[in-house]
């Protein structure tokens, strides 16, 4: 009996599906009352038909018992289908969240792609600028030239201006690719537009640091000191704000030398004052200087 009982029910399950709560099993044990019922009345009325005068009054009183449980197996019926609308119900909005979370990670995808596109672009022009300046000796010369004419970083900056005709095409290229990484890389919280105090207040992405890696990794040290007198200015309110921020928040100083012709200068040294020790990240030799 008790395998007859688990075979119905497995039926009963895949005719309806099974439910996380007992709607299900209760459905079925209603679903076995009825039918208990009705071979009761059947069984009673088989059985009474020899004792009985009057089959009529029989009958009356099995119409009178079978249309309650009839009606009582339709309504049975009803419920079965609202359970199987709202199990199908819920695999339309299994499928729904699937299909969200696949377009979700497609969108995603899809705009790493284009933020990369766009930065391998910029970031290949950059180097091919960068190339030609130092295939021609230009970075070393506007180096020489301004290291060998200052004594101070306003002097620095002085002497680069002169220099600016040469090399201030390159720098505006670096700002816009730093820009781009920290403005439209996939895990910028800047909505597209350039803030300064939310690019302040918040840390540096896995992926936004790998960017600016790849970008710090192709400056020679005499690029990233032109840097330091690039992004100088006596007013920190002015149009170099944004761009020592990016400095900043890249470390763009964290590898570079405080010497120049094999000696340190006080001009680099007063630029961790100047820039903040932040953008010189874990700089060894400012370390040492420290430690003087």
């Amino acid at each position: 009996m008790r395998m007859i009982l688990k075979r119905s029910y497995r039926r009963f399950i895949r005719v309806i599906g099974l439910s996380h709560d007992k709607t299900s099993r209760n459905l079925f044990r209603l679903f076995q009352s009825a039918v208990y019922l009705i071979l009761s009345v059947f069984i009673i009325g088989i059985v009474s038909i020899p004792y009985s005068d009057n089959i009529g009054v029989f009958g009356d009183f099995f119409g009178g018992l079978l249309n309650p449980l009839l009606t009582f197996l339709t309504f049975m019926g009803l419920l079965i289908t609202i359970i199987l609308q709202q199990k199908e119900l819920r695999l339309t909005r299994k499928e729904l969240a699937i299909t969200s979370t696949a377009l979700k990670e497609q969108s995603t995808t899809l705009e790493k792609q284009r933020f990369e596109d766009t930065f391998f672009s910029l970031f290949n022009q950059h180097n091919e600028i960068l190339k030609e300046l130092n295939n021609s000796s230009v970075i070393l010369k506007a180096h020489k030239y301004c290291f060998g004419n200052a004594n101070n970083l306003s002097e620095l900056k002085t002497s680069f201006n002169d220099e600016n005709y040469l090399l201030g095409h390159y720098f505006r290229l670096l700002y816009q690719l730093l820009k781009l990484i920290a403005v439209n890389n996939p895990e910028s919280k800047l909505g597209g537009e350039f803030n300064c105090k939310q690019l302040i207040a918040n840390q540096v992405g896995a992926n936004e640091k790998t960017y600016s890696n790849m970008v710090r990794a192709v400056l020679s040290n005499e690029v990233t000191q032109l840097l330091v007198a690039n992004c100088y200015s006596e007013n920190k309110e002015d149009q170099y704000e944004r761009y020592r921020i990016l400095i900043s928040r890249y470390q763009f100083f964290e590898h570079m030398s405080f010497k120049v012709n094999g000696l340190n200068t006080d001009i680099l040294q007063s630029a961790i004052k100047y820039y903040g020790k932040s953008s010189f990240g874990e700089n060894e030799e400012m370390e040492k200087l420290n430690l003087k």
